[in-house]
């Protein structure tokens, strides 16, 4: 059986019903927590702040340029390659 995921993707978010909504996930790694927040930007949800937490504690703000590249990659118009 898999080991639950010991790391944490957090972020706030601009939802459709809500302003400012704290979100906090399981998160396997970094890029994982890249994939949870960009299938929330993809939903039509803003980002204001990400972040991904190890699992020793220490946390790690995802910038900008993360942010859109995971809006870029998980958009719904991108065209699957394989």
């Amino acid at each position: 059986m898999a080991e639950s995921p010991k790391e944490k993707c957090k972020f706030y978010a601009d939802t459709p019903s809500e302003k400012n909504k704290y979100f906090c996930w399981n998160s396997h790694n970094v890029d994982n927590s890249l994939q949870i927040v960009g299938k929330f930007m993809a939903n039509g949800c803003a980002i204001r702040a990400a972040f991904h937490e190890f699992e020793n504690g220490r946390s790690m703000r995802i910038t900008e340029e993360q942010l859109s590249w995971a809006k870029e990659f998980y958009s719904p118009k991108q065209k699957k390659i394989w």
